[in-house]
């Protein structure tokens, strides 16, 4: 994955949980575990299922993600589109942050979409690209 993502993913979780997750700790032992579920609340195209897998195993590298869509996928509300298996502690420690990369980069996927569908309805060769105004630092994803 692009250096700059990996950046990203260092920054956002020192942002949210650079003291860990204090709630979590206290409340579960360090041995239990779960399994989450994400899943789409509307219909949406996915996107960023990599950079959350990348989140998780970098909070902790025994999680075990199954991915159950595709970047570009169009689903439907209610649709899973992530598995985590592994430590409650950092499944939880990890959320906040996962989410917070697949809204946006699902949200402007989902944009985009709607975008080029439109244009391809007009019937004159007009084509959605991208532009140099994305988000700072977050070109390589959005």
């Amino acid at each position: 994955m692009h250096l700059r993502i990996d950046g990203l993913i260092e920054l956002a979780l020192q942002e949210d949980a650079a003291f860990g997750d204090l709630t979590s700790e206290a409340v579960f032992a360090p041995d239990h575990t779960s399994t989450a579920h994400i899943e789409a609340r509307e219909a949406l195209t996915v996107c960023g299922l990599e950079v959350a897998r990348k989140v998780f195993e970098r909070v902790d590298p025994r999680l075990k993600i199954t991915l159950r869509a595709e970047d570009g996928e169009r689903v439907k509300a209610g649709r899973k589109l992530l598995q985590a298996q592994g430590s409650t502690v950092s499944l939880l420690l990890a959320e906040r942050t996962v989410l917070n990369f697949l809204q946006r980069l699902c949200g402007v996927a989902s944009q985009s979409a709607r975008y080029a569908a439109a244009a391809r309805k007009t019937g004159t060769g007009v084509r959605v690209v991208d532009t140099r105004k994305t988000t700072p630092g977050w070109r390589a994803l959005e």
